[in-house]
């Protein structure tokens, strides 16, 4: 894919990074030349010195040959000016950052398909690692309805040597819940029915944020032994 990125600060430069580490085709823009100049020398990224809410810089950066943009600058009105001229240049994915939810509306009639709340995302990052410590790479979708994380299973657990197919059977289990991939070190793998959770493996879960806390704790119940007469 061809991305415009507007935005040299952190997020833009991980987002270019990684684009280009998968093989995407990334152009740069940003204000400063020395942090184009710096990020082409580091990473053959190509850049272009300028304000990303110009024309000229736009269609230089080959915003009208463009798949996706994505406006990750500083302030808001210059993201959502961007995000206004992408989609004038008919730019299929348009993502921006935003920082104030006041601009959210605004985004979304300025053409924006992806609208990433900075504020939100660490929010709920904290609010995830105080509430839920064993949840890992949280994500909301929507409107933060549903999340997707992954968590450790414990050897101990009750779920621990049971297919996927058991444990959505077992009472207690949350039926807005669904098992996405298994991960076993650095191998990841789609849960199916019979596919195996084994002992300190982790889950992939997909679910409404209102039982989150239900089936992470139904995930890491330890086994109960039978009682003895």
């Amino acid at each position: 894919m061809r991305i415009v990125i507007a935005g040299g600060g952190t997020t833009g430069i991980a987002l270019a990074r990684g684009l280009l580490a998968d093989g995407h085709k990334i152009s740069l823009i940003d204000r400063d030349p020395q942090v184009c100049d710096r990020l082409f020398r580091e990473t053959g990224v190509l850049t272009y010195p300028g304000s990303a809410t110009n024309i000229s810089v736009l269609r230089e950066a080959g915003i009208h040959r463009a798949d996706a943009a994505a406006a990750m600058m500083r302030l808001d009105s210059d993201n959502l000016a961007m995000a206004l001229l992408a989609h004038s240049f008919r730019v299929p994915q348009i993502m921006v950052k935003m920082v104030d939810q006041e601009f959210a509306e605004a985004y979304r009639l300025a053409g924006a398909t992806a609208i990433v709340g900075v504020t939100d995302i660490l929010i709920s990052r904290m609010q995830a690692h105080i509430e839920m410590p064993l949840v890992r790479n949280l994500m909301r979708i929507g409107r933060g309805e549903v999340e997707v994380f992954e968590v450790d299973v414990p050897g101990g657990s009750h779920v621990s040597g049971r297919t996927v197919e058991e444990i959505v059977a077992l009472e207690g289990f949350p039926q807005s819940c669904a098992f996405v991939a298994l991960r076993r070190g650095e191998q990841v793998e789609t849960a199916r029915g019979k596919t195996l959770v084994t002992p300190d493996s982790s889950v992939i879960i997909i679910c409404k944020h209102s039982e989150r806390l239900d089936v992470v704790a139904f995930l890491v119940r330890p086994e109960i032994e039978p009682s003895r007469a």
